[in-house]
């Protein structure tokens, strides 16, 4: 019957899929809120409703792909087997993302962020707020939230000189950089997650 459920419904509306701590005592087990972005009616592409969790993109400050990254790793191991039972994770599709950067390979994920083409044409069908959330108070445990809303990070690999490197690092290890064209802020000491995927409708 849940399934039937999902299978009706529209881009832009909410559904609850899976568990994860969103309370500042950390142990409960909320559901997790995704927005519907695309219903082929086979499928469903869904993004997290609030920021989920703050991690690092990867331990150091360095020239690195999206396949490589420990947040990919920590995506589809950790969080996926803490959010989603057994029977969750049979609707969960493993999806072959593109548009990784240049010189950064395809890779198949279940769970992953979002790439700069994919939020492009997202923002063009849902508005511009699509790139940014609230965190919920678990999220706040792991950074302190300068704004009320935070811009969503990206897969695709921007190419950071050693140089540059140098001068973004901060304290902690790992740097910061901001595209302000696309106005998504990384944070590779402590990456904003929204997590995205697509599911059996």
């Amino acid at each position: 019957m849940e399934n039937v459920i999902l299978a009706s419904t529209p881009p832009g509306e909410i559904i609850t899929y899976g568990t994860y701590p969103q309370t500042a005592d950390v142990a409960d087990r909320t559901p997790i809120k995704w927005r519907v972005l695309q219903n082929s009616g086979r499928e469903l592409f869904i993004l997290s409703e609030y920021i989920l969790d703050c991690r690092r993109y990867h331990g150091e400050c360095v020239d690195i792909t999206w396949r490589d990254c420990d947040l990919r790793k920590w995506l589809n191991n950790e969080f996926y087997n803490t959010a989603f039972n057994a029977a969750e994770k049979g609707f969960i599709k493993t999806t072959c993302c593109t548009g990784n950067g240049e010189g950064s390979p395809d890779t198949e994920d279940k769970v992953f962020l979002l790439s700069v083409t994919e939020i492009k044409d997202l923002s063009d069908l849902h508005g511009k707020d699509l790139r940014r959330a609230v965190g919920t108070d678990f999220a706040k445990t792991k950074k302190t939230m300068d704004a009320a809303y935070m811009y969503m990070i990206k897969r695709t690999k921007i190419t950071i000189s050693s140089e540059t490197a140098k001068k973004s690092a901060v304290p902690g290890g790992g740097c910061e950089h901001k595209e302000i064209s696309l106005r998504v802020r990384f944070l590779s000491v402590q990456a904003v997650v929204f997590a995205a995927m697509r599911m059996s409708a």
